[in-house]
């Protein structure tokens, strides 16, 4: 908070230490879009962080800290076409946004609801991938709570806290040295434990030329972060100690937020530079898709998608990429929708368009 009372604009350094997904990958235009567009803050609109005194700087860290949900819905607004709903306004720890209803809400609904759903899920994550500011947005983590359905049908992103960015136009600011860093752990295998290797791996504590010297506090999170990333990828011959913020409560794997307040909690986090394209459909395969298509529809079409979904859930392979693969489903699946009046979101317009 102090190194960012001193300055005028978002200082890249300043997201270190914030736990959240959406800055791991940080940008300097996309550091200047939250600043711009924060919406907390009178003569909002330029990237000159003058108009926010120092309490208005503590609730923006605090705010992407703790949660950037919020700070997604004021940057990509719905107005512009991004899938997340309206954001209202904010309180404390309360934010209001647009209502809708999970997408667990929907496992069971009719064959052509699942389908029309399943269909729009597959347009968001288009969106994502490809948009005119060349933003990647990647999920970290997806749920039945991830996806939420306005009363029209129209399918958005409920919880956006999830959400990694990449710049396409800058690049990572460490793609260089973790290139270096993916080649050397290949040659050496997963035995090697070089002080600052795995570090390297995870976006810590490196210059643009060279990797800094580990000592102290950032030694400390570099232990922290090796025993998290290992004890994620299940590798049993790293035997160190978990740290000891790690340690209290009888080992918990997860802690809700509120607790990390108090107790650091260390995350592992997926490299910038290995995010493939089919990240995000991979997982929504793995954990959606199943759930909302199981079942629902006649042989052979159920054959051909439950085929489908097998084949995505292993990463479809390297001949696929992630808009062929979702142009393979859609095909299946757009002729098992309707055009009524439970769809208002494209409805009537559907009567006359293929396009809806």
């Amino acid at each position: 908070m102090n190194s960012f009372s001193a300055v005028e604009m978002f200082p890249s350094d300043c997201r270190k230490g914030l736990p959240s997904p959406m800055l791991r990958c940080p940008s300097q235009r996309l550091l200047d879009r939250i600043v711009r567009r924060y919406a907390e803050v009178p003569d909002a609109g330029s990237i000159y962080m003058d108009h926010l005194t120092d309490r208005d700087k503590l609730r923006l860290l605090y705010t992407l800290a703790v949660n950037s949900h919020p700070i997604l819905l004021q940057i990509f607004p719905d107005v512009e076409g991004w899938p997340f709903p309206r954001y209202l306004g904010s309180c404390g720890r309360l934010v209001v946004s647009a209502s809708t209803r999970p997408l667990r809400d929907f496992f069971s609904s009719a064959p052509e609801v699942a389908a029309d759903l399943a269909l729009q899920l597959l347009a968001v994550l288009r969106s994502m991938a490809t948009n005119d500011l060349n933003y990647f947005f990647y999920f970290t983590h997806v749920d039945a709570g991830t996806f939420g359905v306005f009363s029209n049908g129209h399918l958005f992103i409920r919880d956006a806290s999830t959400l990694g960015i990449i710049d396409k136009e800058e690049g990572t600011q460490r793609a260089p040295w973790l290139r270096i860093c993916h080649g050397t752990a290949r040659e050496a295998g997963q035995q090697i434990f070089h002080p600052w290797l795995y570090c390297c791996l995870l976006g810590l504590d490196l210059t643009d030329s060279s990797p800094v010297p580990l000592t102290g506090s950032s030694a400390e999170l570099c232990h922290s972060e090796k025993y998290t990333y290992f004890r994620s990828q299940k590798i049993g011959s790293y035997t160190a100690s978990a740290p000891r913020s790690q340690q209290i409560d009888g080992q918990q794997e997860y802690k809700d937020i509120f607790s990390c307040l108090t107790v650091d909690c260390q995350s592992a986090f997926v490299p910038c530079d290995s995010i493939r394209e089919k990240h995000s459909l991979v997982m929504v395969c793995q954990d959606l898709l199943p759930k909302l298509l199981a079942g629902k529809f006649l042989s052979p079409v159920q054959e051909r998608i439950d085929t489908f979904l097998q084949r995505c859930a292993h990463s479809l392979g390297d001949n696929h990429s992630a808009n062929e693969a979702m142009a393979e489903l859609a095909e299946i699946l757009k002729p098992l929708r309707s055009c009524d009046s439970r769809f208002a979101y494209r409805y009537p317009d559907c009567r006359y368009s293929d396009k809806f």
